[in-house]
């Protein structure tokens, strides 16, 4: 019998699997299960059975547990009989000890018969094969802490690495990811800054589908994190399912979209540093899996992450501001200047798509579009009721005010921000959205971005406004001969480089010096603003209507012929003819139409044509000419 105990022992140190071992022992005692449980910073944790399924079932931890307390008091073995009625017939504890003091039990048991009693000599061979699995367990555990340790102060000193080069709040979380992956066995991560009343979660679930991304969450729904946050100390939770601590901490869950994992055990830190303060956790699936050398951990990689949070803040603001001095390059480009504002919030928020809405009497217009599918922003009109004194962030966990609804439909429907636009000459709204991944670490960013904006905001209006002036007429915004010239210079560059065709239509008033006559000058000038009101409405897309003397307009047509000319000639005489103020005081219009290249292929020859063709129409008291007789 000694023998075979002793054999047993060079089998339990010699082999790493521990399988043969157990077989071996339950062989030679006639139990028919063993099964170990540690003492792990004062609970006690079942780590091996053996066989995990057969005829034995599976142990119940709570029924094993009842003399393991005794047990562990002991340093002889126990043997219970009959401990549960009708389940377990025998069960031997056998302490497991060492120098510094308990280590855990082994537990043999029958299920099927009642063990008989230990002789003397079973009872010295298994102490004896206590003794040795207890020395064997001591060593694997220094083991595994001094491995743990390794790999803890490897990820430590890979994290510090990365932190030095992280520029962005991806970055960021994919160096912690892979720092904390190295030394830490989790499945969940998230870091929680506070803004104000609502936390923002900077999510990743290791699960079948791994999630990455952030939401936000209120603050009172998240009682983990605001405790840890109040009270300014690591929190470590064993298991969150359990009931006590439910109770103890009114544990809320939150998660995701298409999580399909769920915490157990949890541990968090705080972070504060400066402006910001949030919490570093951790949780995995499973419960007690965290230890206080990992709670140890976690705390010396916040403070490493607290650094990197507010390098990367204010890399994010440089950011900013390199965009905005690259802004100022379109300031003096003002068809191009809005496209520009809204690439640079792209940029900055690793934005899909966005756009900036300027503000008139009847509503916010889309001025500029850019992004994946920006074709949905430009036709989308916000409520003139809309007021915005800071930056708003939209997210799909959070009803967005009702104005603002459409809106983040159409950027994608999860996340965005909202940026007023407030300058003299200019007040709108710039917005963006995004589907995935991370945003800012610092949401005031939005509020820095529209405050620094406004100046160029204001030299782009001054711009748009001097360039205006000097292509349009001021009495009535119709565009100048100055800029008839230079736009018809072009169509002929075009017409003779792809052979284009375009009409030069030439615009003259009837009655007018009877308005001025008998009405006045100044009534003469508002007939003229209504005229070209009246014109513009009618106007195709991309037809240039320009007043060339005191009642003489022309207007180009690209891309039309002599019939597509008439047709529009005909058009705009009768919305002239149909104006109930112009009818008033019996104004009408004679056209005179020629077309490049038919008619001929410079400027001046076009334009003599058009304007013999226009009193040709008057002499004869028709409305259009379009070619000669």
């Amino acid at each position: 019998m000694l023998k075979a105990y002793l054999e047993l022992a060079k089998r339990l140190n010699r082999d790493a699997d521990r399988t043969a071992f157990w077989a071996g022992l339950l062989e030679v005692t006639g139990y028919e299960q063993a099964r170990v449980f540690r003492t792990l910073e004062g609970r006690s944790v079942l780590v091996e059975a053996y066989p995990e399924r057969g005829p034995c079932r599976s142990p119940d931890p709570e029924e094993a547990c009842r003399p393991l307390s005794e047990g562990l008091e002991r340093e002889r073995i126990l043997e219970v009989p009959n401990p549960v009625p009708g389940r377990v017939q025998s069960l031997l504890v056998v302490p497991l000890r060492s120098p510094r003091g308990p280590l855990g039990v082994l537990e043999l048991v029958a299920e099927t018969a009642p063990h008989p009693p230990l002789t003397d000599a079973e009872r010295r061979g298994i102490e004896y094969l206590g003794q040795v699995l207890a020395a064997r367990l001591e060593a694997e555990q220094a083991e595994a802490k001094a491995q743990a340790k390794q790999r803890r102060l490897a990820g430590l000193l890979a994290l510090a690495r990365a932190m030095n080069t992280v520029h962005n709040l991806r970055e960021l979380m994919l160096a912690l990811r892979q720092g904390l992956a190295s030394s830490l066995n989790f499945e969940i991560m998230y870091l929680a800054l506070r803004e104000g009343e609502v936390f923002r979660l900077f999510y990743f679930e290791d699960g079948e589908t791994p999630l990455v991304g952030e939401l936000t969450h209120p603050v009172a729904g998240a009682p983990l994190t605001r405790h840890v946050i109040e009270h300014g100390a690591p929190l470590l939770l064993e298991d969150l399912s359990d009931p006590k601590v439910q109770a103890r901490h009114k544990v809320a869950r939150y998660r995701p979209a298409g999580s399909g994992l769920e915490g157990r055990a949890y541990m968090g830190v705080p972070i504060r540093y400066r402006t910001f303060e949030g919490v570093l956790s951790v949780q995995s699936s499973k419960p007690n899996a965290f230890s206080l050398e990992d709670l140890e951990h976690l705390t010396t990689l916040a403070a490493l992450v607290e650094l990197a949070l507010d390098r990367v803040r204010w890399e994010e603001r440089e950011a900013i501001l390199q965009g905005l001095a690259r802004l100022g390059v379109y300031t003096a480009r003002p068809e191009r200047f809005l496209e520009a504002l809204v690439d640079l919030a792209l940029g900055c928020w690793g934005a899909q798509r966005g756009g900036v809405w300027a503000r008139t009497p009847t509503g916010y217009v889309c001025r500029a579009a850019r992004g994946e599918e920006a074709d949905e922003l430009v036709d989308l009109r916000l409520d003139a009721d809309l007021e915005l004194e800071r930056a708003l962030y939209l997210d799909a966990t959070q009803p967005p005010p009702p104005a603002l609804a459409q809106l983040q439909e159409r950027l994608g429907g999860a996340r965005g921000v909202v940026v007023p636009l407030q300058a003299r000459a200019f007040q709108g709204l710039l917005a963006v959205g995004w589907e995935e991944g991370y945003t800012l670490v610092d949401w005031s960013v939005a509020d820095f971005l529209a405050q620094e904006v406004t100046p160029f905001l204001e030299a782009w209006s001054l711009y748009q406004r001097l360039e205006q002036e000097a292509i349009r007429d001021p009495l009535t915004g119709a565009y100048n001969r100055r800029y008839f010239r230079l736009k018809a210079e072009e169509m002929l560059a075009q017409g003779e480089r792809y052979g284009r065709r375009f009409a030069l239509l030439v615009i003259d008033l009837q009655n007018f010096r009877d308005v001025n006559n008998h009405h006045g000058h100044h009534v003469g000038d508002q007939v003229l603003a209504r005229l070209v009101a009246v014109l513009n409405r009618a106007l195709r897309k991309g037809d240039l209507l320009c007043r060339v003397g005191g009642d003489e307009f022309v207007l180009l047509l690209p891309e039309a012929g002599r019939e597509e000319a008439r047709q529009a000639a005909l058009r705009y005489a009768e919305a002239v003819r149909d104006d109930p103020v112009l009818a008033r005081y019996n104004v009408r219009v004679n056209i005179g139409i020629a077309v490049y290249p038919e008619d001929g292929e410079d400027l001046e020859t076009l334009w003599q044509l058009g304007d013999a063709r226009m009193y040709r129409a008057k002499a004869r008291a028709e409305a259009v000419e379009v070619s000669d007789p």
